[in-house]
């Protein structure tokens, strides 16, 4: 009698990566402000209500050296969305090489977020004096945003 071999399950990582970023959208942000203080005036100005949250911190490795990327989060009980802003430098590196002029990815997970509330943040985000530039990205044309899987 004859042993089958056992199948190999091969993980789609493209598909993971198509699946966490369903329903999302994703704003770049140029501050001057460290990532707390940022966070403390978004809290104020927009009524977030942004946490640093030590489990999604991103342990990025190269060079036989391993970076820290700051995650904040922010869940909107209303609509359902959980906001989160991703600290993009670290030590002179970029978490996302390819936008590395932006401080700061804020991504919008969720069903619930419009395109007129985008609009919104992206008008409210851009009166904020401590906000030099804020832009919409598209998340297709970021080549690494595999780094921002939590």
């Amino acid at each position: 009698m004859k042993t089958s071999q056992p199948k190999i399950l091969k993980l789609d990582e493209q598909q993971l990566v198509e699946q966490f970023f369903e329903s999302t959208q994703l704003i770049g942000m140029v501050s001057d402000l460290p990532d707390y203080e940022l966070c403390w005036h978004l809290n104020q100005d927009l009524n977030t209500n942004f946490r640093v949250n030590l489990d999604l911190e991103i342990a990025w490795k190269q060079n036989r050296r391993t970076y820290f990327f700051t995650v904040f989060e922010y869940l909107d009980a209303r609509l359902l969305n959980v906001h989160y802003l991703y600290n993009n430098h670290k030590q002179g590196m970029a978490l996302l090489p390819e936008v590395k002029h932006l401080n700061y990815i804020w991504m919008i997970k969720g069903p619930y977020f419009t395109t007129n509330e985008r609009e919104g943040l992206l008008m409210d985000l851009k009166q904020l004096p401590y906000i030099r530039m804020a832009v919409e990205l598209s998340r297709e044309e970021l080549k690494n945003r595999r780094n921002l899987i939590l």
